[in-house]
């Protein structure tokens, strides 16, 4: 079959071939136009594209928590994005996610750390918030991608993945929180209490797909 090209945009350049992409979405009719294949790209992107809704670059004095509220509802899932450190002693740092205010322990977690070669792990079926990676502590600088998924749905309970890093630490985390509505609010915080986002710190929430 002849090469074919598509461009950053979803525009065909070749066409050659009936065989062509009949493998996507349920088949594509060996009669299929090179327009009606770029429509369908294009449509593929969309569904996907990440939208920038807020960032928070902290300056000055160190902020304890960060509160995120009045993002819309049209988006499938959200994602944080969270690099710089903590006023924490040491290399890493753990965050923690709490939604719609509830602080009590209706959430559960499990994580895997790799550091120096070691992975190591541990699970919580009742803490009070969602872990979700790390970023550095006072030695290092680090970041973290947070995806929180379905978040505007009311059938299932609210599940997070993430990972973070920092001067060779990989934090890897997988939470629930145990409720099924909506998420319309989101509070990022530290572990361990008493410490704060530095200064530098740059946190931008994300909506994705649709």
């Amino acid at each position: 079959m002849a090469d074919t090209k598509i461009s950053a945009l979803g525009n065909m350049t070749a066409l050659a071939g009936t065989e062509l992409l009949t493998g996507l979405q349920g088949g594509v009719n060996l009669n299929t136009t090179p327009a009606q294949i770029a429509t369908y790209v294009q449509g593929s992107i969309a569904s996907s594209a990440m939208t920038q809704l807020s960032q928070t670059i902290i300056s000055g004095s160190s902020t304890a928590q960060l509160t995120f509220t009045g993002y819309p509802s049209t988006y499938r899932d959200l994602q944080l994005r969270i690099s710089g450190r903590t006023t924490e002693s040491g290399v890493a740092s753990k965050l923690q996610l709490n939604f719609n205010s509830d602080t009590g322990l209706n959430y559960t977690y499990q994580y895997l750390v790799a550091q120096g070669g070691v992975v190591s792990g541990a699970s919580a079926s009742s803490p009070a918030s969602a872990w979700c990676g790390c970023i550095g502590g006072t030695t290092s600088a680090g970041g973290c991608i947070v995806d929180i998924m379905n978040y505007r749905d009311t059938t299932f309970n609210k599940m997070v993945k993430a990972t973070g890093f920092s001067n060779g630490n990989i934090f890897d985390t997988s939470s629930i929180w145990l409720s099924n509505s909506a998420i319309t609010n989101i509070v990022l915080s530290i572990v361990t209490g008493g410490n704060q986002f530095a200064s530098g710190t740059v946190v931008t929430l994300y909506g994705i797909g649709s």
